[in-house]
């Protein structure tokens, strides 16, 4: 009698155990997986941040291709534009915020870009200020894109310096563009204007050259 109450408790206290390790297994099952369905969703969010910024700077683009300033362009002009670029930029730069810490060198220099996007004042060219614009809009997007088609990430650049080498370079383009046109000029008709000749010289030795077709 003694054996069979003793094998009856060994019985039971093996389903107890049984129940106990099945039960802290079904509750660690459904953690694991409202675990894994919270990172889900973060990352959803995320996603969907990252795209909310990638369109939100895509528009300053599209705004950029449907304006054409002379000159300085009219204060009333110039005010909308800024204007509605500012919008873009805080809407994207919030949205590029949501970025997961794992992000973060990505986020920072898709920050870094926008912020280098500043306001035209009618002093800069419209065609540097728009060339630098889509530089930095360019930067951000392809940083945000990437995260959002799962892409490696794009390499860090200094944006600073990169729109300092872009100016340079649209400035020199400039400069053999009007030696280009001057040398034209003199060979057409002789340029016998003290301006012009003095012009022509200083562009000359500004590019370091003697002639425009010693430029590549």
């Amino acid at each position: 009698m003694e054996t069979l109450k003793n094998a009856i408790t060994s019985e039971f206290g093996a389903g107890l155990i049984g129940a106990l390790v099945g039960g802290a297994a079904s509750l660690f099952g459904a953690w694991m997986q409202s675990r894994s369905a919270n990172k889900t969703s973060r990352e959803t969010l995320a996603k969907a941040s990252a795209q909310s910024a990638y369109e939100a700077l895509g528009t300053i683009q599209e705004l950029m291709a449907g304006k054409s300033f002379i000159g300085a362009g009219t204060p009333e002009a110039r005010d909308e534009w800024n204007r509605e670029r500012t919008v873009l930029v805080i809407r994207a730069m919030g949205a590029a915020n949501l970025l997961p810490k794992s992000q973060e060198r990505r986020r920072t220099q898709a920050r870094k870009a926008m912020s280098l996007i500043k306001d035209w004042d009618g002093l800069t060219r419209w065609s540097d200020h728009e060339a630098v614009t889509r530089l930095l809009v360019s930067e951000a997007r392809q940083q945000l894109g990437t995260f959002v088609r799962d892409e490696k990430e794009p390499p860090v650049r200094d944006m600073a310096a990169v729109v300092r080498q872009e100016l340079e370079h649209l400035k020199r383009e400039r400069k053999i563009a009007r030696l280009k046109e001057l040398e034209r000029e003199g060979e057409e008709r002789g340029l016998d204007e003290p301006e012009e000749i003095a012009e022509a010289n200083q562009l000359k030795a500004e590019l370091g050259v003697r002639h425009s077709s010693e430029l590549a």
